[in-house]
């Protein structure tokens, strides 16, 4: 599993549709929002697959989707949010 960073524009789109677009891609097999606008995605598929399936449900949105790598990455964030990237996990692990 992998843990991508996708972040979108609240001009273009709410949280809370944003949240049922994402729930309902099985191809996301997990999710955690850390901002507003900011949210963990834990998925097997490329970026590029994961981009087009955003795009076809959030056809207006306008967003951004990263590969967050291990040895690459720094911020401050909660230690759950931590957690969550190191060791991303389907919802029913």
């Amino acid at each position: 599993m992998n843990t991508y960073l996708l972040t979108f524009d609240q001009a273009t789109a709410s949280r809370t549709a944003v949240v049922a677009q994402i729930d309902g891609l099985r191809e996301i097999a997990n999710w955690m929002f850390f901002f507003d606008n900011a949210v963990c995605l834990v998925s097997d598929e490329s970026v590029e697959r994961l981009t087009g399936l955003l795009r076809e449900r959030l056809p207006e949105t306008h967003f951004l989707v990263v590969k967050l790598e291990q040895s690459k990455r720094g911020g401050w964030l909660r230690q759950s949010i931590w957690d969550f990237i190191r060791s991303p996990k389907p919802v029913n692990s």
